[in-house]
């Protein structure tokens, strides 16, 4: 499977599913604002992440789960 292949089936199982997630999100967490879906390259590595129009924040699977966890300890804490 080719580099561009794997991109479009990346881009189109993030994008196909609902909810306010990392693979959805429609509004901003931080802001409220409008995301749209990006492709970022770092070095050599690309991926696909949502960014907010309004401020900047980007939303990943890794940083859906990474607030996820924080979360959870909170509410353990509580």
């Amino acid at each position: 499977m080719d580099l561009k292949t794997r991109e479009s089936n990346k881009r189109k199982k993030l994008a196909g599913s609902k909810g306010n997630s990392a693979d959805n999100p429609g509004k901003c967490a931080r802001c409220g604002g409008a995301m749209i879906f990006e492709r970022f390259q770092v070095s050599m590595e690309i991926f696909y992440a949502w960014r907010c129009l309004n401020c900047g924040d980007i939303m990943d699977s890794v940083v859906q789960k990474n607030r996820e966890l924080v979360m959870s300890q909170k509410k353990q804490a509580v």
